[in-house]
């Protein structure tokens, strides 16, 4: 009986070393029109900086009492919201979300939009940075402070006024159609990490309901698409988790 019960043991002690807990933002795909598409919630970060700059919705209305988020998001505390800060004195804030593709989507460029919405002045938007790793404009190691070189406007800018589309208190899905600095990014088949980090915040900043990477140049995002989309877990999906996220995580 003793040794039926040390094999046991032994079976299950070996099957925790070799079996991966699972970890990863809870994401959904969609195929509509000629490729795929795969969303997740602003609030599913599965890391943040330890100050706790990027703030979920509830967060955001008790840190600043002028902050009223617009109804009409997704799930209940849903936006994010760095506060007190400006480019001059950039903080080390960010969310982090580890993003899988599914099976069948390949390496290559994908497109990021967002589902937005800006209660501030027009012409007075605060705006994020948007990081990929190993996108080639990016790094190659999962920071935790600013790097020095790889978050720039140039490539990275998430977000900007324009004429065309402005931003407004409702909301509305922005990417190609507002700002392409740092919505282009080269993803990986199976897992991403993706980061925002703050560039601007306070009263005027951008609240952030839904991200959506595409990789087809052609697509439009919608409300109705985003519903209708099916959950990661439901279907099998492209690949493991980036070794550096593993590390991250122990």
């Amino acid at each position: 009986m003793r040794a039926c019960l040390q094999f046991i043991l032994g079976v299950c002690l070996i099957s925790a070393l070799i079996i991966p807990a699972a970890v990863g933002t809870d994401v959904k795909v969609s195929r509509v029109g000629n490729g795929y598409q795969v969303w997740w919630e602003a609030e599913d970060f599965d890391d943040r900086d330890p100050e706790e700059g990027y703030k979920l919705g509830a967060e955001a209305e008790q840190s600043d009492n002028r902050i009223k988020i617009t109804e009409g998001f997704y799930s209940t505390d849903v936006t994010m919201f760095p506060s007190d800060s400006a480019r001059t004195d950039l903080k080390d804030w960010w969310g982090l979300y580890n993003i899988t593709l599914p099976a069948g989507a390949s390496s290559g460029t994908w497109y990021c939009w967002v589902r937005i919405s800006f209660v501030g002045a027009s012409g007075d938007l605060e705006s994020h940075h948007l990081w990929v790793l190993n996108d080639p404009g990016d790094g190659n190691t999962v920071p935790k402070t600013r790097p020095e070189g790889e978050i720039d406007d140039t490539d990275d800018r998430l977000f900007a006024d324009v004429a065309d589309f402005p931003m407004g208190p409702e909301w509305a899905w922005h990417g190609r159609n507002t700002v392409m600095e740092g919505l282009d990014k080269e993803l990986q088949a199976g897992g991403n990490v993706v980061m925002v980090w703050e560039r601007e915040s306070g009263f005027d900043s951008v609240y952030m309901d839904v991200f959506v990477f595409a990789n087809d140049i052609a697509y439009r995002p919608s409300d109705g698409d985003y519903e209708s989309a099916t959950p990661l877990a439901a279907v099998e999906p492209g690949g493991k988790l980036p070794l550096t996220w593993g590390k991250m995580k122990l």
